[in-house]
């Protein structure tokens, strides 16, 4: 998968392969079709040469975060930006359908989110490669979805935030960057008067 825009290319290979003559019919478990089903549409090819072509595309190579930026800091020599948006905000949709396929695969009994809902909000962090004054790119790091739950009970319009789901990707694990892009969300939350306490969703929930 690219690391800015989510492209995706699909492989696999295999030693051998049964032979259902041999094995009272059963057949080879189809493994491609369930990957492709919790990819976005148009996200991902099986073609190696479309998808080289496609990491020195403009689509690829100009890519750039969407939303508000929030925080940036540079740890270990590298630099990384976190931005928060919503489900307005111009290509998130887009993204974060091809984003959210990885929890698929590092998020125990993950479900996809109803994006359609304007109570959530998320956090995505980036690595951004490149040189002051030169060409830069981006890589997504990880994210934060969070639901903005109404406060029942107050005198005026309050909320009460619920973390969601969180995600480091595993190149970036283990470096301090799931803390920060947490401490980035409390620091958000903790200018906004209206907020009332920030919680967690129970995973059995």
């Amino acid at each position: 998968m690219s690391s800015g825009s989510l492209q995706t290319y699909i492989k696999y290979t295999y030693d051998s392969k049964i032979d259902p003559a041999k094995t009272d019919g059963v057949s080879p478990d189809d493994i491609i079709s369930p990957l492709v089903k919790i990819l976005a549409p148009g996200s991902y090819t099986e073609n190696r040469e479309e998808f080289m072509k496609y990491l020195s595309s403009q689509q690829e190579t100009g890519f750039r975060p969407m939303g508000e930026k929030v925080h940036s800091f540079t740890t270990n020599n590298k630099t990384y930006e976190v931005y928060k948006c919503d489900e307005s905000t111009p290509g998130l949709r887009n993204y974060h359908e091809r984003l959210q396929a990885w929890i698929m695969f590092y998020i125990d009994a993950a479900s996809y989110i109803d994006i359609d809902d304007d109570g959530w909000r998320f956090f995505l962090m980036f690595e951004k490669h490149g040189k002051e004054g030169g060409e830069f790119n981006y890589s997504i790091v990880g994210y934060i979805t969070v639901y903005e739950y109404y406060a029942y009970g107050r005198q005026r319009n309050m909320k009460r935030p619920r973390i969601s789901q969180m995600l480091i990707l595993p190149p970036y694990q283990r470096q301090g960057l799931g803390a920060a892009l947490l401490n980035t969300l409390y620091r958000n939350y903790l200018k906004d008067s209206s907020v009332v306490d920030i919680t967690v969703e129970d995973p059995s929930e």
